[in-house]
């Protein structure tokens, strides 16, 4: 997990925000909060700046995915194509994309294209997985490697 890594971890709860809905018309809001959890984790003494990394499932692996400020380690975007393209990061920051085969994000549009090659960077998809994938051992193993590559 990554707690026993020493990461610490946030999950900013998105349905507990008004009218929340999973249209592409509120990506925005997933962009807002992502904004305001980097603000309340920096301002905490024990978090290591050089340290945060950014990781999103599903619609808010589309925020990842969009995500083109500094501000973190690197980015983890799980269960999103970023609509067919590269993901935003900054082109120092390591990302890690993974998809199921038959999440009907990746059916419709392919996956992330992570052509960086830094920290472990790289696009995977899962055979025959759907679109919650987050507790998948592959995804697990995925994300253990990659943190191994990128972040030590």
């Amino acid at each position: 997990s990554f707690m026993e890594r020493g990461y610490a971890v946030f999950e900013p709860d998105s349905f507990a925000r008004p009218e929340r809905t999973c249209n592409r018309g509120t990506l925005y809001k997933r962009t807002e909060e992502l904004e305001y959890a980097l603000k309340a984790i920096r301002k905490l003494p024990w978090v290591d700046p050089d340290r945060v990394v950014l990781l999103g499932i599903s619609q808010g692996g589309q925020a990842v995915a969009q995500w083109d400020k500094p501000g973190f380690q690197s980015h983890i975007i799980l269960s999103n194509n970023c609509s067919g393209n590269q993901p935003a990061a900054p082109e120092n920051t390591p990302v890690l994309a993974v998809v199921g085969e038959k999440d009907p994000a990746y059916v419709s549009r392919s996956s992330c294209k992570v052509s960086r090659k830094i920290g472990g960077s790289e696009s995977i998809v899962l055979a025959g997985a759907p679109h919650g994938i987050s507790e998948f051992p592959e995804t697990q193993l995925a994300i253990e490697n990659f943190l191994e590559k990128c972040c030590q």
